[in-house]
């Protein structure tokens, strides 16, 4: 194994391609490279291509999460966050679209479609809906109160204890 150093965007790219919480990094880079002539659309130009880009994550402190006692930890309250869906989700098939049918009085959790986030404002989709994992979105433009609260309902959804099942670190 080789270790490579890559930029944000790179990162996000490649999550971007994932088709599946199995596939490793190597596999995605694999596929994305060896496709057809091999080339990769720079990101620069992807929003032209319609590929949806991930806003760069700011590292803002320690975030993390016990999850069935498996500890979880990150830079960003949005990665946390991302992270902790997607953990739910592997768990179970049915996670997702259960937790699509939650809601708060403006907003929904995670939406097939990202104007589906915003309920009486889907403008905002285009700024702050992100890919959650294939044909999946959430909104990013959260508060740490609201991803908090976002969780309390993921748990209801997943049959956990909210507290003790999943636990949050946050600063």
């Amino acid at each position: 194994m080789t270790q490579l150093k890559i930029d944000m965007d790179v990162y996000k790219a490649i999550e971007a391609a994932r088709e599946s919480f199995n596939e490793s990094q190597n596999d995605i880079l694999r596929r994305m490279l060896l496709r057809g002539t091999g080339a990769i659309i720079p990101p620069a130009n992807m929003q032209q291509q319609g590929v949806t880009v991930a806003r760069a994550e700011r590292t803002t402190g320690d975030y993390g999460f016990l999850l069935n006692g498996q500890s979880f930890s990150f830079t960003s309250l949005k990665s946390a966050y991302r992270s902790c869906l997607l953990e739910l989700a592997a768990q179970d098939p049915a996670f997702l679209p259960n937790l699509s049918k939650e809601e708060t009085s403006a907003r929904r959790i995670v939406a097939t479609d990202p104007k589906e986030l915003y309920k009486k404002t889907p403008h905002l989709a285009d700024e702050f809906a992100e890919v959650l994992t294939e044909g999946w979105w959430y909104d990013t433009n959260l508060s740490q109160q609201q991803v908090e609260s976002r969780l309390q309902t993921a748990c209801k959804v997943a049959d956990l204890k909210f507290g003790a099942d999943l636990t949050l670190i946050f600063p």
